[in-house]
C-alpha cells in the first residue's frame, strides 16, 4: 500500500471522498481511539436539486435503526439545515468498503501474497453470507437497496487499532459487522414516489438488472409505477454480480475462464424471474 492508499483506508484526518457532483460526503477528522464519522449532504447542481434526498436518507437509516437493524450505520445527527446552510446527514464509519478490500488492501497469507482477501475461497463465500443475512433484514421490512455494489458494502476490520505502517501485524475481515451504506435511493414497499430514483446506469459492470434499469428509463419519462414494483430480486441480482466479478478476476488469475460462473449466474436468475416470492436465505445459498 501507498502512503495515499493507507491514509484513503485508515486515516483519521479529514478527507473529501469522491462521488458525484450531486452529492458531497466529508470523513471528518478523528483523535486516536475515535470513531471515524462520515458527514454526507446532497447539493443542487445545473442537473437538478437533489437536496431533498438528504432527509430521505435520514428517515430510511432511522425507521431501520429503530427496527433494531444492525447491519447499517449509526446514525451521529441530522441537521434540517436553514436558507443559508444544507442539511446534512452524519454516521459513524461502517467499515472499510468491499472495493476498497479489494483494490487498495493486498494481504499475505501463510507465505502467499493476494490480490486481496477475498482470493481466499473462504472469505469468498463468507462475503456471500453475510451480504445474504444483510439484505434479508432489511427486506423483512420490505426495503430494497436498489444501489448494491462494492461501494455501498462495508466490513469492518480488527484489531480495531490495527496499524498498517507497522510490519508483522495481522487484519482480519470482521463479517459479523459487515453494514450496507447509501440509503437514499432506497425503495420502501408501499411509499408514494414523487420524484424518479436519481440512480445512473453503471457503465463498466452489470450489476444493475435489466427490470431496474428499464424501471429508472420509465421514472425519468414520469413513469414511476415500474419503480414501486421493484422487488428485493434487484438486490440479489447485483449481490450475485458483485460476488462474480471478484470470481471472475480470480478466475483469470488462475486462467480458468468464467463463462462457467455466468452461465450459472444466468440459469439461477431465470428460475429467480418465474416467482416475486422471496427466497429463504438457505434457498438462496444453496442456488448460489
Amino acid at each position: 500500500m501507498t502512503p495515499a492508499d493507507i491514509e484513503r483506508v485508515f486515516g483519521c484526518s479529514r478527507l473529501k471522498m469522491v462521488t458525484g457532483q450531486h452529492v458531497e460526503v466529508y470523513r471528518e477528522e478523528a483523535s486516536p481511539g475515535e470513531r471515524r464519522r462520515y458527514t454526507k449532504r446532497f447539493l443542487e447542481t445545473t442537473e437538478g436539486d437533489f437536496r431533498h434526498w438528504t432527509e430521505r436518507e435520514w428517515r430510511i437509516l432511522a425507521r431501520l435503526v429503530g427496527h433494531g437493524i444492525t447491519c447499517v450505520p449509526d446514525v451521529v445527527q441530522f441537521d434540517r439545515g436553514n436558507a443559508g446552510r444544507l442539511a446534512l446527514v452524519q454516521t459513524y464509519d461502517a467499515g472499510i468498503t468491499v472495493d476498497h478490500w479489494v483494490t487498495l488492501l493486498p494481504v499475505e497469507r501463510e507465505g502467499r501474497v493476494l490480490q486481496h482477501v477475498f482470493e481466499d475461497c473462504a472469505h469468498w463465500w463468507a462475503l456471500a453470507q453475510h451480504s445474504l443475512t444483510a439484505l434479508d433484514a432489511i427486506h423483512d421490512l420490505q426495503l430494497v437497496h436498489l444501489d448494491l455494489k462494492a461501494d455501498n458494502l462495508c466490513i469492518p476490520h480488527a484489531p480495531v487499532d490495527f496499524d498498517a505502517r507497522t510490519s508483522g501485524q495481522a487484519l482480519a475481515p470482521r463479517f459479523d459487522q459487515i453494514a450496507l451504506i447509501d440509503f437514499a435511493f432506497a425503495l420502501v414497499s408501499g411509499e408514494h414516489l414523487t420524484h424518479a430514483l436519481p440512480i445512473g446506469q453503471q457503465s463498466d459492470y452489470d450489476y444493475q438488472s435489466p427490470r431496474l434499469l428499464r424501471a429508472l428509463e420509465a421514472g425519468r419519462n414520469g413513469d414511476l409505477q415500474p419503480t414501486r414494483a421493484l422487488d428485493w430480486r434487484c438486490d440479489m441480482f447485483s449481490l450475485a454480480a458483485m460476488l462474480e466479478r471478484i470470481c471472475r478476476a480470480r478466475a483469470a488469475k488462475s486462467m480458468v475462464g468464467p463463462k462457467r460462473a455466468m452461465r450459472r449466474r444466468a440459469g439461477w436468475w431465470a428460475g429467480c424471474s418465474r416467482s416475486t416470492t422471496r427466497p429463504c436465505l438457505c434457498n438462496v445459498r444453496t442456488s448460489c
